[in-house]
C-alpha cells in the first residue's frame, strides 16, 4: 500500500480528471518472469501474458497470483480477450526459415482448444466480439461462433500492405483517412460499440474515425492506443534515444473533448497499456508488470 500511495502522490497535479486512479499497484509474478506483452481480461480478474525470454502464453490470476499454461508455442502479440476465451496466435519456422501462424482459440474454464487458421502467412487481425472470434487473413474475414448465442456483426479493422482497412460484409474497404500514399498505418481498435477505430499514422500520430474513415479526430502523439470505454482511450507517450525507450507515461484521453489525463508517475517507464472496466495493465522495459486500479 505504500508503493501504491507513493505511485499516486506523485501524479501531476494538473491533470483534468478522466478518470479516478485508486492505486497503482506492481503485480507479483513468479520468480524470474520477465513479462514481455500483457493483456487484461475484460472483467479484470486475470492477465494473459508471455515472457521476455521463452516462448509461451500463460494466465496471471490476479487474486492468487497463480499462473497456468495456456499455449507453450504463442506469443502475446495481438491477443484479445472475451469472457474466458482467448484468441492468439502459435508462431512456427519451417526449413526454409518461412514464418507460419496458426490461430486458436482457448476456452480457460473448459480447455477446450480450437484451430481457427491452420499455418498462414497471411494473418492480419485477431478479434474477439459478441461471442465470435473473427480473424482477417489475406483480406478474407473468417469466423466462427463460441457462444451458443452470438450477437456480434462480422467486422473487423486491420492493417493490409500498410493501409488502413475496415472488413464488412464479405468485403474489405481500404479507408486510410490520411491518405494512401506512402501511407504507414498501425494499431488499429475498433471500440466496444463498433462505431469508432483508433489507429496510429506514420509519425504524425493517433487519430479516431468512422467505419468509413470519416470525422477523423486527431489525439496527439500516443502510441499503442486501447479502448477504455466507448469514449476514452488509454496509450502510451514514450521516448526513445533512438535505441531503447528512456521514458513513457499511460494517457487517458477523451474522443469527444480531447481532454486527457495522464496516469502514471515519472520514474516508471510505463509502456503498452490494456485496458478493463476498472483496471489498466502496462508493462515496462524490465519486465515488469503494474496495475493502474480505478474507482
Amino acid at each position: 500500500m505504500l508503493l501504491a500511495a507513493a505511485l499516486i502522490a506523485t501524479l501531476p497535479a494538473m491533470n483534468a480528471q478522466l478518470l479516478t486512479v485508486e492505486s497503482i499497484k506492481k503485480v507479483p509474478v513468479p520468480s524470474g518472469t520477465l513479462v514481455d506483452n500483457a493483456t487484461i481480461s475484460p472483467d479484470g480478474s486475470f492477465v494473459v501474458f508471455s515472457e521476455l525470454s521463452q516462448k509461451g502464453l500463460k494466465k496471471l490470476d490476479l487474486a492468487n497470483s497463480k499462473t497456468s499454461v495456456i499455449s507453450t508455442k504463442a506469443d502475446g502479440f495481438g491477443v484479445k480477450i472475451s469472457g474466458n476465451d482467448v484468441i492468439y496466435r502459435e508462431m512456427t519456422t519451417d526449413a526454409n526459415h518461412l514464418r507460419w501462424a496458426t490461430v486458436k482459440t482457448k476456452n480457460l474454464k473448459t480447455q477446450r482448444e480450437q484451430t481457427l487458421v491452420d499455418k498462414s502467412r497471411d494473418v492480419h487481425a485477431l478479434s474477439l466480439r459478441g461471442g465470435k472470434a473473427l480473424v482477417v487473413e489475406g483480406k478474407q474475414l473468417k469466423s466462427k461462433s463460441l457462444a451458443a448465442s452470438s450477437t456480434a456483426t462480422d467486422v473487423a479493422v486491420s492493417i493490409i500492405d500498410g493501409q488502413l482497412c475496415v472488413i464488412q460484409n464479405g468485403a474489405t474497404r481500404i479507408i486510410s483517412p490520411q491518405g494512401t500514399r506512402n501511407a504507414s498505418y498501425l494499431w488499429p481498435e475498433l471500440s466496444p460499440d463498433g462505431r469508432h477505430i483508433c489507429y496510429y499514422h506514420s509519425d504524425t500520430g493517433t487519430y479516431v474515425c468512422d467505419l468509413n474513415g470519416k470525422n477523423v479526430k486527431p489525439l496527439g502523439q500516443l502510441h499503442a492506443a486501447k479502448w477504455l470505454d466507448n469514449s476514452t482511450v488509454v496509450a502510451m507517450r514514450d521516448r526513445d534515444n533512438g535505441y531503447v525507450i528512456t521514458s513513457s507515461e499511460i494517457v487517458a484521453k477523451n474522443i469527444s473533448n480531447l481532454r486527457e489525463q495522464v496516469l502514471t508517475p515519472k520514474g516508471v517507464v510505463a509502456t503498452y497499456p490494456t485496458a478493463s472496466a476498472k483496471r489498466i495493465s502496462f508493462v515496462t522495459p524490465k519486465g515488469e508488470l503494474y496495475l493502474i486500479n480505478l474507482k
